[in-house]
């Protein structure tokens, strides 16, 4: 039996203009695993949502594969993909009750009433909406009817889940509910799901792996740690947390600061050359906040702080210092013994801690 994976090669979609092609997707190759949640994250216009609607069959690649459980995708009519998507918009019939709108597509295909029923009725429960069947989505919380479009996706038994931003008409606090009750409901169905969004810590906590994009390009695919811990590129770094860079010039498998200090990081990665202006800089050091100590009698970089902030369960400083790209943020457990605003300290930190990108010795 073939494996229901989700294999995508080369993928590359292009907009002819006038004054030439727009290249949306740039090259991209990933695979998913079954029942994996899959999340493509990045900023508008990085590629993501295009290379969903290409997989979902609403866009034509201009080159590339997509094959899922071994069939060539790319030669398959949308309609007969077996895909359940769900868009940013509800996109539910106004008109019609909760379950007649979960029920429509069944029945446009013919299904039998006292089949239709037992479906629908088992989706609904399956997402708290079985009591609020009866309902027009007008009577409905923006959650409950976000569940509901989830129900519609999912009543056809799909192959797989696409999920376009779902959550970005929510405000913050049921953004984080629906999320959860998303992987919830994911993991029950054992269900490949592709989830699309610009929302870091969304994708963080929900996923089985992130794949990055920026600029049409898929930059890292991984899990969650990883990719905060060791970003393979300047974008994905700033892009997932917080990230400060320093200038640096290579020395063999050393790296030195402005002011000379030597490093030697844990990793070392090629800047890509659409990300100079990201980095700041030909060849940088990367630092974490929480990876940065603050000590006002020494250190490897002098400094200024600017502010100080305190949020609860960390203090926040903000400092300038020789050679770095920009503001500099540092992540305290506690506060620092004569950190005040406006004075001078030394920035520290173990050299462990340290990715480096730059180009080749």
């Amino acid at each position: 039996m073939t494996a229901r994976t989700l294999q995508v090669g080369a993928l590359t979609k292009r907009f002819p203009l006038p004054s030439g092609d727009i290249v949306a997707v740039d090259d991209v190759t990933f695979e998913v695993a079954e029942a994996e949640f899959f999340t493509m994250l990045g900023p508008s216009g990085c590629g993501k949502t295009t290379t969903l609607r290409m997989i979902a069959g609403l866009e034509s690649p201009t080159s590339g594969s997509i094959v899922f459980a071994g069939q060539d995708y790319t030669r398959v009519d949308a309609r007969h993909r077996n895909i359940g998507m769900v868009f940013q918009s509800y996109a539910l019939f106004p008109h019609l009750t909760i379950f007649e709108n979960v029920a429509y597509g069944l029945r446009v295909r013919g299904m039998a009433n006292d089949d239709v029923r037992s479906r629908v009725m088992r989706i609904l429960e399956l997402l708290g909406l079985g009591a609020l069947a009866d309902r027009h989505p007008g009577a409905l919380s923006g959650g409950q009817q976000q569940r509901a479009s989830i129900a519609r996706a999912l009543v056809y038994e799909p192959g797989m889940l696409l999920l376009d931003e779902p959550l970005a008409n929510l405000d913050a606090k049921l953004r984080v509910q629906m999320r959860e009750e998303i992987r919830r409901i994911q993991r029950e169905l054992g269900i490949m799901s592709l989830y699309v969004t610009h929302d870091q810590e969304e994708a963080m906590s929900v996923s089985d792996r992130i794949a990055v994009f920026n600029l049409g390009k898929l930059r890292q695919v991984g899990r969650a740690e990883e990719v905060y811990s060791s970003p393979a590129t300047p974008f994905v770094a700033d892009f997932i947390g917080k990230a400060n860079f320093f200038k640096a010039a290579r020395q063999g498998d050393t790296f030195a600061l402005s002011n000379g200090t030597a490093v030697r990081p844990k990793q070392v990665f090629a800047l890509p050359a659409d990300e100079a202006d990201v980095a700041g800089f030909d060849t940088v050091i990367m630092l974490r906040p929480e990876r940065l100590r603050l000590d006002p009698a020494r250190g490897k970089i002098p400094c200024r702080i600017l502010r100080r902030q305190f949020l609860g369960g960390i203090i926040r400083y903000s400092v300038e210092a020789e050679g770095a790209k920009q503001t500099l943020t540092i992540d305290a457990p506690r506060d620092v013994a004569g950190g005040g605003e406006g004075s001078g300290a030394f920035l520290d930190f173990d050299d462990g801690d340290a990715i480096a990108y730059g180009n080749a010795r």
